[in-house]
């Protein structure tokens, strides 16, 4: 949930491989949460770290209201969900829609991978983790069934992931 009115959540399933796609979330919702644990690929909204937007520059109100339930997701909310709720279906995960001013992307990838290591996962055997770059188009990526067969590349399917304005 976002206190804005053009937020986004997909779930879109072709033959055996999942994509979700979930941004401009204040919490994981029950909902949220199982399109997460069912996808083999997903793009995750990890809009800042907790400790840049308590110090930096926004007055309080925006502060809680970017930290609140109906706000952004933080780094460290999204890598605890991970490390709890990872399964090993999931093969890639592209971070997205950082904070310009409450994060960076070694901030976000270290804290993610924090929480995918915790849970025993080797980054680059185990799961892949990306950080997409704000307002460029990012790929091509390869997809591939749950049996390691190709099942097209990001090209083919004409996907390109350009998630932040």
């Amino acid at each position: 949930p976002h206190d804005s009115t053009d937020n986004v959540g997909y779930c879109i399933e072709i033959g055996e491989i999942v994509f979700s796609f979930l941004i401009d979330m204040g919490e994981i919702t029950p909902l949220a949460a199982r399109y997460i644990r069912k996808a083999n690929y997903l793009i995750v909204e990890a809009n800042y770290d907790e400790e840049m937007l308590r110090t930096g520059s926004y007055d309080t109100k925006l502060k809680e209201r970017i930290d609140g339930k109906t706000g952004h997701l933080s780094n460290d909310a999204l890598a605890d969900f991970l490390a709890e709720h990872t399964t090993g279906i999931l093969r890639h995960i592209w971070l997205c829609h950082l904070s310009k001013n409450n994060n960076t992307p070694e901030l976000a990838y270290e804290t993610i991978g924090r929480g995918l290591r915790g849970k025993g996962l080797v980054l680059g055997r185990d799961i892949r983790l990306d950080v997409l770059k704000r307002s460029t188009v990012s790929g091509p990526y390869e997809m591939e069934s749950s049996g390691g067969n190709c099942v097209r590349t990001a090209e083919e399917a004409c996907l390109q992931l350009a998630l932040d304005r």
